[in-house]
């Protein structure tokens, strides 16, 4: 007598389509890790979105016994939104970051111009006293021939 399991075989069940932030179909590949060894998730093929866009949402038979697939749509349109809020909030996460860091860059350009302005003065003053020692060695200069 023979038995066999899921794992033994190709399972030819169907899953939600998922696109990634770039706008491709995302792919599918088998999570080798310890904590979910064999369960499927959704890639950014481009590798442009990260690797692990989210776990697969099968529709098998199970599924359409518990409904109709407008109401398994309905579950996964609400897994998604889901989802997306999840998105959304790291999404702010990010923007509050690089708020801060404009704001930290904000600091740093006003003391660099404040640094510029105290260079132009210096310069200018270098540029006054070099004049000026033109001027007192021509005036030396023309002193000296006329004694002569």
């Amino acid at each position: 007598m023979s038995s066999s399991s899921a794992a033994d075989g190709a399972w030819e069940g169907r899953y939600v389509n998922m696109y990634c932030k770039c706008g491709k179909k995302a792919g599918i590949r088998i999570s080798e890790t310890q904590k979910n060894k064999n369960r499927l998730y959704y890639y950014c093929i481009e590798n442009a979105c990260g690797s692990f866009l989210g776990w697969c949402k099968a529709i098998d038979s199970s599924d359409r016994s518990q409904g109709s697939e407008f109401e398994v749509r309905q579950r996964s349109v609400a897994t998604d939104l889901f989802e997306f809020k999840e998105e959304m909030l790291y999404m702010k996460r990010e923007m509050m970051k690089m708020y801060s860091e404009i704001v930290t860059m904000g600091g740093k350009r006003e003391c660099l111009e404040s640094e510029i302005g105290s260079l132009k003065k210096l310069i200018f003053i270098c540029l006054m006293a070099i004049m000026m020692l033109f001027t007192l060695l021509v005036m030396l200069l023309f002193k000296g021939n006329r004694g002569l």
